[in-house]
């Protein structure tokens, strides 16, 4: 059974439809299976209506990177073309609005942040 075929039985459909839809991905078939490992799928949806209240339409993406010591985490960038200032207290109010009273739930496996493009 290859890995697209796991994957199809891990996420129900709409789910995994919604995830390819709204983000880009680098790595996506590591990404997804990240999400489902670390059962991400519900605070990934849960996020994004409060990720568009505080940036507006912009391109989403995620990406699994580890750090030097082993630990893995995903990373939602939020791709900004504003300044930096901007993005800043965009993402200020989504830590403080949404992220921070839900960010223990995913046990440091998930993280926002911006990226200038």
């Amino acid at each position: 059974m290859s890995d697209g075929h796991k994957l199809l039985t891990f996420f129900p459909g709409e789910r995994r439809k919604t995830l390819e839809q709204t983000y880009s991905f680098v790595g996506k078939e590591a990404a997804l299976r990240f999400v489902e490992r670390n059962r991400l799928n519900n605070v990934l949806h849960g996020s994004l209506h409060a990720l568009r209240q505080a940036f507006g339409d912009v391109p989403l993406r995620l990406e699994v990177l580890e750090d030097g010591e082993g630990s893995t985490a995903l990373i939602c960038s939020i791709l900004w073309a504003g300044d930096m200032q901007e993005a800043r207290a965009a993402l200020k109010k989504f830590d403080h609005q949404w992220w921070f009273s839900r960010a223990k739930t995913t046990s440091s496996k998930l993280t926002f942040d911006f990226e200038l493009i």
